[in-house]
């Protein structure tokens, strides 16, 4: 989210394609943030050890000011806290700062498969116009394709998301990347580890942009 923010979409793909190096000032620029935030005590205690559920719990009870999550935990957050709730892009350190995304979920079906064929109805039905305005609506989901939201009934943080959503779509906006399911196994393992040693300070963004590139694949065509 701090690295799509730092260099917008056209950085995040100078970086993915190799043409930037990952221990560009950029990238060491947009891990400096978490290693600042962890210097100056802004984050919460040990943030390596607190697990996914009780960072939430955090945020829902007041103790956390920020919640860096996504779209998926929107009407988790309307049931659960007691104020008002805003939906930000991460911010830049030269700007306004954009939405980082990706697919959360896949549809496959099975090669040893005796229904092939009413598998790809089902899907083809999940795929369509009628199906996507449903989830978007009564289950506050996202669909990977364009789906008309014009009229949709959805309460404020939603409503916000929605709109935000149909700037990339339409153009007017930009949209960082979700980088583990772009890149290879060592660099994943290189970030993990890194931001870990950020949030812990064991580590420094120079150290961290150093092993991010030494563990970079180029991708091949």
């Amino acid at each position: 989210m701090s690295l799509s923010s730092e260099v917008g979409s056209a950085g995040m793909d100078q970086l993915l394609s190799g043409e930037t190096p990952w221990d560009d000032p950029s990238v060491v620029n947009a891990l400096e943030v978490w290693s600042d935030m962890y210097e100056q005590k802004l984050l919460t205690p040990s943030p390596t050890a607190v697990t996914y559920d009780n960072a939430n719990a955090l945020f829902y009870s007041g103790k956390a000011a920020m919640n860096p999550t996504g779209s998926w935990l929107a009407q988790e957050i309307e049931r659960q806290a007691k104020f008002e709730v805003g939906f930000i892009p991460f911010p830049s350190t030269s700007g306004k700062g954009i939405f980082s995304g990706g697919l959360g979920s896949g549809t496959f079906i099975s090669a040893t498969s005796q229904k092939v064929e009413a598998s790809e109805q089902f899907l083809n039905y999940q795929m369509s116009p009628e199906h996507g305005r449903w989830a978007v609506e009564k289950l506050q989901d996202i669909p990977a394709y364009p789906v008309d939201t014009s009229g949709i009934k959805a309460s404020p943080l939603f409503t916000q998301i929605l709109d935000d959503t149909a700037k990339i779509a339409d153009g007017t906006g930009d949209f960082g990347y979700n980088i583990d399911v772009l890149t290879n196994d060592a660099f994943n393992n290189a970030m993990w580890k890194g931001i870990q040693g950020l949030l812990s300070g064991q580590s420094s963004p120079e150290k961290v942009a150093d092993s991010l590139q030494k563990s970079f694949k180029k991708p091949t065509s």
